[in-house]
């Protein structure tokens, strides 16, 4: 009995915390659970994917091409802050 009572307890507070993609099908009641990475999944961010990795790439060419402290730490904050700009959810 008390199992029982702290089991429906438990799956209160996961209903009110938990969001909707991190819950069992049993407690939704869902048929097919939605996937917390469907935006990872996309052929857009695949193709964003292919474009940062380019953009590393040549930034780590130059780095190699050019090894002094600033040419180094500018690429890298300049590519650090483009690859956020251009895998931006927005």
């Amino acid at each position: 009995m008390l199992r029982a009572l702290i089991c429906f307890y438990m799956t209160l507070v996961a209903i009110v915390i938990l969001p909707k993609w991190y819950m069992k099908d049993d407690l939704m009641g869902l048929e097919e659970r939605p996937s917390c990475h469907k935006r990872r999944q996309s052929k857009a961010y695949r193709n964003k994917l292919k474009i940062v990795r380019s953009l590393w790439t040549g930034i780590g060419v130059l780095m190699l091409a050019f090894p002094y402290l600033p040419v180094i730490a500018v690429s890298a904050m300049f590519a650090t802050c483009l690859s956020f700009a251009i895998l931006d959810e927005t």
